[in-house]
């Protein structure tokens, strides 16, 4: 009664120019195209056509020395996709196409055990009728204890929200999280996220999320 086509193709391509650089690229591309049977001709509200491609890329370089002391890390990554519908009753309505970039940068101390970031990221949500833009900041720092194998770290990242080219609020993004050795083979975890949207254009929220886990390994 129905015919379903689904083509997809991927690539990856990894390059490792030295023990500091490291290059990779990635593409993915996904068809659909689901609709009814010849039968019903005159009905093309139950017709799914959509192809969605990906392409990315990842650089990142190490600095400092790597057998000890203070190393840093800094990891540039560029991603676009593409989503094109191909459904002839609303042909190019919702065709949707996004971008993200991010410079980040990562200091583990020479005490080994702490370790700092920083980043700045950018992305673009493209809709035939509405451009959203985001840009901003990302700071966290990580602890970790030798003795008890204990870790704990928080990040957060602050974005400006623009539509159109008009200022639209902001999103903050807060996360925790943690974990702790309760026995031999047994690891208890933590994670908090606190998110909050503010928009004038459209609608703001809050959210919190908590999550406790337990993990046993024999």
């Amino acid at each position: 009664s129905e015919t379903s086509r689904r083509i997809i193709g991927t690539g990856n391509a990894l390059l490792r120019a030295s023990d500091r650089w490291t290059l990779s690229f990635n593409y993915a591309n996904f068809n659909q195209d689901h609709r009814p049977s010849a039968l019903v001709v005159l009905n093309d509200t139950l017709r799914i056509s959509a192809s969605t491609q990906t392409i990315g890329a990842n650089a990142s370089f190490l600095t400092g020395s790597i057998e000890g002391g203070m190393v840093g890390t800094l990891t540039i990554s560029a991603n676009r996709q593409t989503t094109t519908n191909g459904n002839p009753a609303n042909e190019g309505f919702d065709d949707l196409a996004t971008a993200f970039g991010s410079a980040l940068y990562s200091l583990r101390l020479p005490n080994q055990t702490t370790s700092l970031t920083l980043g700045l990221n950018a992305n673009e949500i493209d809709l035939p009728t509405t451009r959203t833009q985001g840009y901003g900041v990302t700071a966290g720092a990580s602890q970790a204890w030798s003795e008890t194998k204990a870790q704990v770290g928080v990040t957060n990242t602050y974005n400006i929200t623009r539509v159109n080219g008009l200022r639209d609020g902001f999103s903050n993004v807060l996360r925790l999280t943690g974990s702790y050795p309760l026995a031999t083979g047994q690891t208890a975890s933590l994670q908090v996220h606190w998110i909050e949207r503010q928009s004038e254009m459209g609608f703001g929220f809050s959210e919190f999320r908590a999550s406790l886990g337990w993990r046993w390994t024999w």
